[in-house]
């Protein structure tokens, strides 16, 4: 997932509308929530820590998201993409 798809996923949860809102709920300026959603940056890891605990998941499978969404690599990226599966098959496996 992308930090625009779990800062999606974060106002939902939060039942808010506005970057303003958001940028309050994860103490990070409104101009970074909006560099966020429009796709120009990533979370930085304090930012995913704090989205996974607002969503209710496993913060290391938030921070592989945004570290393999900011790496350009493509070996790189892969192993992300790849540890990111993992993880998310042993977070749902802990959920049955």
């Amino acid at each position: 997932m992308r930090s625009v798809d779990y800062l999606t996923l974060a106002k939902r949860r939060l039942c808010i509308e506005s970057d303003y809102a958001l940028a309050a709920a994860l103490s990070i300026t409104r101009a970074s929530v909006s560099q966020l959603m429009r796709q120009r940056t990533t979370m930085s890891d304090e930012t995913a820590v704090k989205v996974a605990r607002i969503l209710d998941l496993p913060e290391g499978l938030v921070l592989v998201h945004a570290h393999g969404e900011r790496e350009r690599n493509p070996d790189v990226k892969a192993a992300w993409t790849q540890l990111a599966q993992q993880l998310a098959g042993t977070a749902a496996a802990k959920e049955l």
